[in-house]
């Protein structure tokens, strides 16, 4: 497991790039990536999966540019950023969590273009990756869990990173509530 750091945004929580077995192969991929390199990427990931900090990763490595929720983009939008990327030279990353075929996209010539692109899918989280996520958060709460307690949701918690995100939601709020560590109980009522 590696983790990256990224820069921080004002206003924002630091945040990690956590690598482990179900994302190296991603990490890698935009690794490789040199400026100017005429590369198209699509990111396909759930909510709450990392897809946001892949793409500063990417841009900060390579200085692509990178598109969030490409999906949400009108055909008109995803045509000028495609064209943007190839006028600067410069690689192109999409990110989304729906998958190319639930995009609403209407042009031909579009559809093409997209469905060229390279597809990287971000893997559902390994137990590594579960742990580092729940500790980061907690850490950055400033919130305490007891040791029985961080066991039994890696072993528990469902593979999802929204699961996951709800899980650490809510042991925020509890230990807010309660001004106290997170302990078994706590999690049991969670998961």
């Amino acid at each position: 497991m590696r983790q990256i750091p990224l820069p921080l945004y004002k206003d924002e929580a630091p945040q990690e790039l956590i690598i482990t077995s179900c994302n190296e192969a991603i990490f890698n991929r935009l690794s490789l990536i040199q400026a100017q390199e005429n590369v198209r990427l699509l990111l396909i990931g759930d909510s709450h999966s990392g897809k946001k900090l892949f793409g500063r990763y990417f841009k900060q490595n390579c200085g692509g540019l990178y598109v969030d929720h490409a999906d949400t983009l009108s055909d008109n939008d995803l045509f000028f950023l495609w064209n943007q990327a190839h006028d600067e030279q410069r690689p192109l990353l999409f990110s989304s969590a729906k998958q190319v075929g639930d995009w609403d996209m209407k042009l031909p010539d579009l559809q093409s273009r997209i469905a060229s692109m390279e597809l990287l899918s971000i893997l559902p989280p390994d137990d590594e990756l579960i742990a580092e996520l729940i500790k980061q958060k907690l850490l950055y709460n400033d919130i305490a869990i007891s040791s029985k307690a961080f066991s039994y949701s890696i072993k528990r918690i469902e593979r999802s990173y929204t699961m996951i995100y709800e899980f650490i939601v809510g042991c925020v709020r509890i230990a807010k509530e309660e001004n106290s560590a997170i302990k078994l109980g706590h999690v049991k009522s969670l998961l």
